[in-house]
């Protein structure tokens, strides 16, 4: 599956409109506010702000050894980069535990728009 057809159908799974979903993620991709990056059935969109912060998120159709192997290799790439922290909100408690366990340092958000960061 190619990414956008793998954002319209997460969104969709979680009760987003997918169209919707998929706009927004256009959009910041065209303006340089966001990278996309792709791994099996997996996307995640690291939305950049303030230069080296970035806010992920990550859309999944994988079954869960494809997504921890998806999540290993966004988390290298994430590490050669220039961000130094990125930040999310814990909607699914096991992708977080999925994240621990490969190495992302999670801990509590020190911005109080999110409720979790990890250092990279």
């Amino acid at each position: 599956m190619d990414a956008a057809q793998i954002i319209m159908a997460d969104a969709q799974a979680h009760g987003v409109n997918p169209e919707t979903a998929l706009r927004a993620v256009s959009g910041m991709i065209k303006r340089d506010h966001a990278i996309l990056m792709q791994e099996g059935n997996s996307v995640l969109v690291v939305r950049v702000f303030n230069k080296d912060l970035g806010e992920l998120h990550l859309f999944t159709l994988d079954a869960p050894l494809a997504l921890v192997s998806a999540l290993k290799v966004f988390y290298q790439h994430l590490q050669n980069s220039h961000l130094k922290a990125v930040y999310g909100k814990a909607d699914q408690p096991q992708i977080i535990e999925f994240m621990k366990r490969i190495g992302f340092p999670i801990q509590p958000s020190n911005l109080h728009k999110y409720n979790w960061m990890a250092r990279v």
